[in-house]
């Protein structure tokens, strides 16, 4: 069973994403996503605009499976990472089966350990919901949350072929089973 390993470098703690942390969780996604940047004048990457509209989709999710969850430093909700969860479809049938998980973290400002604990709240909220898998894309050079995914329980399913229109990095697919 996991547990939730206590930060002792900054007193911080977990809670639902609102609309008004949305511009905040565009820049931590748009700083932690170097491809979104855009290569040319036929890929002019993402917008901050762009940025804030998709964190407002993933905040407006209905839970209690989905949305996006924040960690905030107590002192002033300083916004250190966030952790979201998406229905990994939209087909009625299997809507809430599934989730894809994103993790990203305040680089700079976050205390070390704030993308596991995130990752580790979610991943224990999700056993009292109907989901059964959390799939997550992860590049094979990010050992970081590769040692996470690990740890956490999350298995490597296989590699997801690369992208035909758009230069980005390679990803691997790896999936958590829910309460198993």
């Amino acid at each position: 069973m996991l547990k939730p390993q206590p930060d002792v470098t900054m007193s911080w703690s977990i809670r639902r994403a609102n609309e008004a942390d949305a511009d905040m969780l565009a820049e931590i996604w748009l700083a932690g996503t170097p491809h979104a940047g855009g290569n040319d004048q036929e890929d002019p990457g993402i917008s901050m605009a762009e940025a804030k509209a998709f964190m407002l989709g993933r905040i407006r999710l209905p839970g209690p499976e989905f949305g996006v969850w924040v960690g905030v430093a107590d002192d002033d909700e300083t916004i250190l990472g966030w952790q979201s969860l998406r229905p990994l479809s939209d087909h009625p049938l299997v809507r809430y089966c599934s989730a894809e998980s994103s993790t990203y973290v305040n680089e700079g400002v976050a205390p070390r350990g704030v993308g596991p604990r995130l990752v580790e709240h979610v991943v224990l909220g999700a056993t009292r919901t109907r989901l059964e898998h959390i799939v997550a894309f992860i590049h094979p050079d990010n050992a970081g949350v590769l040692k996470v995914a690990a740890k956490v329980g999350f298995v490597r399913v296989g590699p997801l072929p690369a992208l035909k229109w758009r230069p980005a990095p390679e990803f691997e697919i790896y999936a958590y089973p829910v309460g198993r």
